[in-house]
């Protein structure tokens, strides 16, 4: 439900290719029953993710492992998810990909005119055989504070990016100073 929560204000905050607008709960509700990944994911992203990623192709609901829905409302897109990561006002997106039997995170931070991607050896996931079992949530910016495996806190500046592992959040990844950082713990 939080992850529900938190999406409908990304959507509410941050809709279209790159500009915040003010749009207002029961439109971004309206235009979710029509088509939410079109609201979520725009032409422009699913342009670059063509050209950039060649043979990569946007996750879907149907490669999710059904255990997720056994957490999750099927309303829910756990594959993307849009805020402002590096606070430059334009939109960013982070996006589950897949290819035959891989599956990677990738995020893109908008300048207004195209995008930059982000990605490592860390983003990779090991999902595929089941359904996938990942999802993303954006993390508003404050203190976060984790007890496994040991006491540690980040302090978010900006929005983050929370890697969950079925009801379970695995990682933040937040940008700093241009380099994309990783927070792990629950």
């Amino acid at each position: 439900m939080r992850l529900l929560m938190v999406s409908a204000l990304s959507y509410a905050l941050l809709c279209g290719c790159g500009r915040a607008q003010q749009i207002s709960i029961n439109t971004v509700d309206t235009l979710k029953k029509e088509d939410p990944e079109a609201v979520l994911v725009p032409e422009s992203v699913k342009k670059y993710l063509e050209e950039k990623f060649n043979g990569w192709e946007l996750a879907e609901m149907g490669d999710y492992s059904s255990l997720w829905w056994s957490f999750y409302d099927k309303t829910h897109i756990p594959y993307a998810v849009s805020a402002d990561f590096n606070d430059d006002q334009a939109a960013d997106y982070a996006l589950i990909i897949k290819k035959a039997d891989s599956v990677k995170l990738i995020v893109l931070t908008g300048n207004g005119t195209g995008f930059r991607d982000w990605g490592s050896k860390d983003f990779i996931l090991d999902d595929k055989a089941g359904g996938i079992r990942h999802g993303l949530a954006v993390v508003p910016p404050g203190q976060i504070d984790v007890l496994r495996p040991k006491v540690k806190s980040l302090i978010l500046k900006s929005n983050g990016l929370a890697l969950y592992e079925l009801e379970s959040r695995r990682k933040i990844f937040y940008l700093d100073n241009e380099s994309l950082k990783i927070f792990e713990g629950e």
